[in-house]
């Protein structure tokens, strides 16, 4: 994806051009979605295992699956994320850092905007605005980044290989929500576990369908996915090696690629 377009509103001195001043007195931030339910839900999952559900959680996670691998999302998320947690570091030494990067002194209530634009799919990619783009906020106190980050598509073209891909929204509603956490910064991005819900349109080779999914990525890859039942919602991991570890509200379940699970919880519950 092309460069960023930042805006922030902390007086910054020192920077030229891209920035909006606001005042000194303080400002009023944008108001984050509250993902506090949804990230709550990973930990105490409420459905229970069910082999009535069998078909359903293979469907649920294979589509999930496919259109992530097809959409390169999440990398291109964590991107534009690590472009977002950068300008609100600590600088450091000319050594370490050079002169290549700009960054904030973090003194009071803010918020940040990046405004990426898409690639597009011509070879070479070039910069141009009828690419469509990714907008992404960020706030932040004098403690650092706040726990959420939110953003939309607008007609955001770019290739996956020799895939042709456009994201555009669902709904009114920003279609991009993050949780990063507290205690963020661009050291820790990485080993971070995130939460994702995403609520977008994804055309893939001109086939357009629904995109809404919500997945934790931990342990640097692995995804964890939310799949609703009729009892409640589980929490599906996927391993490399095509097996799934299953959380229910009575205990986690090692399960074969076909979703047939060992009904003796790994946690001995």
């Amino acid at each position: 994806m092309a460069p960023l377009r930042l805006r922030t509103c902390w007086p910054v001195a020192g920077l030229a051009g891209l920035m909006l001043g606001c005042s000194t007195r303080g400002v009023v931030k944008p108001r984050a979605p509250d993902m506090t339910e949804l990230v709550a839900s990973y930990d105490s999952p409420t459905g229970v295992l069910d082999g009535r559900d069998t078909a359903q959680l293979a469907a649920a996670v294979a589509i999930f699956s496919q259109a992530l691998a097809s959409t390169d999302l999440v990398p291109r998320l964590r991107d534009l994320l690590g472009a977002l947690i950068e300008p609100v570091t600590p600088n450091l030494s000319d050594d370490e850092d050079g002169d290549n990067g700009f960054h904030l002194d973090v003194k009071a209530n803010g918020y940040l905007e990046a405004t990426r634009i898409c690639p597009g799919w011509t070879l070479p990619s070039v910069v141009d605005a009828g690419n469509g783009n990714v907008h992404a906020t960020a706030t932040f106190s004098e403690k650092g980044p706040d726990p959420v980050v939110w953003g939309s598509v607008a007609a955001c073209r770019y290739r996956v290989g020799s895939t042709l891909v456009e994201l555009t929204p669902a709904a009114d509603v920003d279609g991009l929500r993050v949780y990063w956490g507290e205690d963020v910064d661009r050291e820790t991005l990485a080993s971070k576990d995130l939460v994702f819900s995403i609520d977008v349109r994804a055309e893939i080779d001109g086939e357009s369908s629904a995109l809404d999914v919500d997945f934790r990525v931990v342990d640097q890859g692995a995804l964890e996915y939310l799949v609703p039942v009729d009892s409640g919602v589980l929490v599906v991991r996927a391993n490399a090696d095509g097996s799934f570890v299953l959380r229910s509200r009575d205990g986690s379940f090692a399960c074969a690629e076909d979703f047939d699970c060992d009904l003796e919880p790994l946690d001995g519950n």
